[in-house]
């Protein structure tokens, strides 16, 4: 018999890995009552429930079930939620990714090389030897990056920066106190914000992301409610997971410095390190999706109506898709984590995610010839969706 999960207990935040690899030998389709979801933790099960579109991504229609005050209509932070593409299912899902899809294209984001390699340059420029390595590289490098991509002016910049951690808090089922108020008071504020923005482009086009949505909007594709909910999407969605892959990504190298050292001996293997970082200890732990319909898996019957978790930090440990699945390994080939999710819903930041953090490990490398923690070693932050590291202290030399 398994003991009742909690995933937000401190010692599963810490090291969640084992209570994973016993719900995948154990009971691997499981229930937990604590957090009124099944669990899923094997490779080809949370794989395939990606795809199945029986489980569905709506946030916003189960809250509106059990409270009528978050209809869409009712509450305006859930009105911004619902018309996240993320949070929706086909065909609204199919149409804004669609309208989105040309500004993630691989060769558009191959054109920001240059910017972000500026961009980590000068916030490296500006170091001391010894820095906290969240708060002065892997929150702003990202925040920097999608607010020029967006045509955000410089001058705003902090307040994106500001809005979308306070945002994250709710999106990621965080702990903290007082999240409800602060997230809400940021969504408001920050959807007011990028309405303007884009009410501007309406008139004054730009070669920028907020032009991009305002012709999109304007040809019919999207329409202004959800040309902002979808900004304020890129925004957080940009920042956030870059964010936690950075910070989790340096952190775990830092803990493995004979994989460390074989990147600077051989820096070619940079590309499908950051793949093993996102395998390893990505910053997306969990999805939640609702079942429509019955769905009967491994002889458990998942009733219409029950939420259901897809673990992609166990599927990406399962030992029958990952050889030795514990061992961090820069090299590995091929690597079909699930870090950015899988299927409709794969993340459609993920290829500038991969560049920054690419950029970020081949700087540092390049630069230093030594790179060490300073201080306590980084933990973790209690969150139920995501999985990142607080602020920790980085030396170089």
């Amino acid at each position: 018999m398994l003991p009742e999960l909690d995933l937000l207990a401190p010692e599963i935040v810490a090291h969640p890995h084992p209570t994973f690899a016993r719900l995948r030998e154990r009971d691997p389709v499981h229930w937990s009552e604590r957090h009124r979801a099944w669990v899923l933790t094997r490779y080809d099960d949370v794989s395939a429930a990606f795809r199945d579109l029986r489980l569905s991504s709506d946030r916003a229609s189960p809250l509106a079930r059990t409270d009528p005050d978050k209809l869409p209509g009712r509450d305006p932070v859930i009105s911004v939620l619902a018309r996240w593409m993320v949070f929706c299912d086909p065909p609204d899902h199919t149409r804004m990714r669609r309208a989105l899809r040309p500004a993630f294209a691989p060769s558009a984001i191959d054109g920001l090389r240059l910017t972000v390699g500026r961009v980590v340059d000068e916030l490296l420029d500006g170091l001391p030897e010894e820095f906290d390595f969240i708060a002065e590289l892997a929150t702003p490098l990202p925040a920097i990056v999608i607010a020029e991509l967006m045509g955000i002016p410089p001058g705003d910049h902090d307040r994106f920066r500001a809005w979308s951690q306070d945002l994250a808090t709710l999106v990621f089922a965080s702990g903290l106190p007082d999240r409800h108020r602060r997230a809400r008071e940021a969504l408001t504020v920050l959807a007011d914000y990028l309405a303007e923005q884009l009410a501007h482009r309406q008139f004054e086009p730009a070669d920028d992301l907020l032009g991009t949505m305002a012709a999109t909007q304007a040809a019919g594709e999207l329409t202004a409610e959800e040309a902002t909910a979808n900004a304020v999407l890129l925004l957080f969605a940009g920042h956030e997971t870059t964010t936690g892959l950075l910070g989790n990504g340096l952190a775990v190298l830092l803990t493995h410095a004979h994989e460390l050292e074989r990147l600077r001996a051989e820096p070619s293997l940079i590309p499908t390190a950051v793949e093993e970082l996102l395998r390893y200890e990505g910053p997306s732990k969990l999805m939640p999706r609702w079942a429509l319909e019955e769905v009967e898996l491994r002889s458990r019957r998942i009733a219409p109506g029950e939420l259901v978790y897809l673990v992609q930090a166990a599927a990406n440990r399962d030992p029958e898709q990952f050889a030795e699945p514990d061992r961090l390994d820069v090299a590995r080939d091929p690597n079909s984590h699930l870090g950015f999710g899988y299927g409709l819903h794969y993340c459609l930041g993920a290829p500038l995610a991969r560049l920054e953090t690419a950029i970020v490990l081949s700087r540092l490398l390049d630069r230093h010839s030594r790179i060490e923690l300073a201080g306590d070693a980084p933990r973790w932050r209690p969150n139920l969706l995501g999985r990142a590291v607080e602020n920790f202290g980085v030396r170089l030399a």
